[in-house]
């Protein structure tokens, strides 16, 4: 009989230890401690609720092998590591933990971000101030029949550098105007005599031309066809 009892004891002396390894283990501090090799995540938390004495509910599709080793810690700190080890999350009802899996949260897409406005184009402040007398004195040259007022005042414009602007209240003029290395002046002064117009310096570095209250004088070299 004493050598059955020997037999009994060595044999839990033994085994006692291979299952512990994957086993939770109660603390008299109220700390639990978990050892998995490999042990399914079922198993694992099985056992930590059992040493937590909390209720649980579980998932039978719920598996995942733990390979973890936590000694003496809380049961908040084990069952946090669990969750995130495996890929779980939790409900807790009326003191019931209801475990499942995880949602995947997807990152929202702000349509703002992905159709962005384009860049509002930067406008240049406007340059002030008005132009010397001296850029009358440039030098043009025109052969133009019947053409547009509006024609030949960019030509006027292009070739001297010279901002000129064309006052709405200037009707539409076609003109003969045949200036050949004239000043600048000469050609604004017969167009605007010519057409019953005048011009003059503005703030804005440039010229402008609009009608005044006279008689016209068409007068070579420069003749005006007024159309309508």
């Amino acid at each position: 009989m004493r050598k059955t009892l020997s037999l009994i004891a060595a044999f839990a002396f033994l085994v006692s230890p291979a299952l512990a390894d994957d086993d939770v283990k109660t603390s008299p501090l109220g700390t639990v401690s978990v050892s998995a090799k490999g042990t399914d995540v079922r198993s694992v938390l099985h056992d930590l609720f059992t040493q937590g004495k909390k209720n649980y509910v579980l998932d039978l599709d719920l598996r995942k092998s733990l390979y973890l080793n936590l000694t003496d810690v809380g049961f908040d700190e084990a069952f946090a590591t669990i969750l995130h080890l495996s890929g779980l999350d939790y409900d807790l009802q009326n003191g019931i933990y209801f475990l499942k899996k995880a949602v995947e949260k997807k990152a929202t897409v702000d349509p703002a971000a992905s159709n962005p406005e384009p860049p509002k184009a930067i406008e240049a402040p406007k340059k002030s101030g008005r132009l010397p007398d001296a850029v009358l004195a440039k030098t043009v040259t025109t052969r133009l029949q019947k053409a547009d007022l509006r024609e030949v005042l960019k030509t006027l414009s292009d070739q001297t550098g010279v901002p000129i602007e064309l006052d709405i209240s200037v009707p539409l003029y076609k003109i003969d105007a045949f200036l050949i290395k004239t000043s600048l002046k000469y050609a604004l002064d017969n167009i605007c005599r010519a057409a019953n117009l005048e011009y003059a310096f503005t703030t804005e570095l440039s010229l402008r031309v609009a009608s005044k209250d006279r008689p016209a004088v068409a007068e070579a070299p420069v003749k005006v066809y007024k159309e309508g």
